[in-house]
């Protein structure tokens, strides 16, 4: 993708979103956390986060990460490759539909939720439908 289709993809999915503060200013690449939220949870947003600004496949190095989350310190990240292109995401965005995602990547139109193992399969079955990717911790 040239670098203008990829800036008009991002402002397309960002135009999605109403980003809390304004929508323009907003960094881009910044994780806003929440203390509504346990440490589990932001956590694994910060990790996600950082494998898409390092370019690194989620869903390849997820089961990993998630054995390690709690220990994140201790975790080795030479092992992972990572290619020469990065994404740009935002956090905390709320869709159209009123719903708050955790992660959006602007360059895929991509929205990806950190939720519990236990969480109910019928708001997993919402995540699917809603085509909202998740990663459980």
């Amino acid at each position: 993708m040239n670098k203008r289709n990829s800036a008009l993809t991002r402002l397309r999915t960002l135009s999605k979103y109403n980003i809390p503060g304004s929508m323009l200013k907003r960094p881009k690449n910044a994780i806003y956390i929440s203390t509504a939220n346990d440490l589990r949870h932001e956590l694994g947003k910060f990790m996600i986060c950082w494998m898409l600004a390092n370019g690194t496949n989620i869903d390849y190095y997820w089961k990993d990460v998630r054995k390690s989350i709690l220990q994140f310190c201790k975790l080795d990240l030479s092992e992972f490759t990572f290619p020469n292109e990065s994404k740009q995401y935002i956090t905390e965005a709320v869709d159209r539909n009123h719903k708050r995602r955790d992660i959006v990547v602007l360059d895929d139109d991509q929205a990806i939720e950190v939720v519990y193992k236990h969480k109910s399969r019928k708001l997993l079955s919402e995540y699917k439908k809603a085509n909202v990717d998740y990663y459980e911790i």
